[in-house]
């Protein structure tokens, strides 16, 4: 006589395969890893990263109010350039990989970038959770 299966006995990791277990509060927080190095949930990607003194003094200028009209392209592509992943594109764009998200940049046409840059900059980097505070 065949063994009886209930319906709940579809559900589940194949058989064999490796489970891991992780406790509820880790779960609930999202910071669970699939994968060593992988980022998921609300974790941040500042783990890890250390700011040297310059860049710390181009995020600072970023996250100053009112805007600074004196912050040059050279000192952010040098901040990017450290905490994510830059690829310069053939149209002279620069495509910035920070986190989950994807920007496209236009270098400016002066040495100092725009107040539209510095907005999208600083949701950038707090979304990393990199501000003038984490460090």
């Amino acid at each position: 006589m065949p063994e009886e299966r209930s319906p709940i006995d579809d559900f589940g990791p194949p058989a064999g395969a490796r489970i891991e277990i992780v406790p509820a509060q880790v779960y609930a927080q999202g910071v669970f890893r699939g994968t060593p190095g992988q980022i998921q949930g609300n974790q941040h990607m500042t783990e890890g990263i250390k700011l040297d003194g310059h860049h710390r003094a181009t995020v600072k200028k970023i996250f100053q109010h009112p805007v600074s009209h004196n912050i040059q392209w050279h000192d952010v592509l040098s901040l990017l350039e450290g905490v994510a992943d830059v690829t310069e594109k053939h149209d002279g764009k620069f495509e910035v990989k920070l986190g989950p998200e994807t920007e496209t940049l236009d270098a400016p046409k002066g040495s100092d970038i725009d107040e539209q840059m510095v907005i999208d900059l600083r949701r950038m980097l707090k979304g990393a959770g990199i501000t003038p505070e984490s460090e």
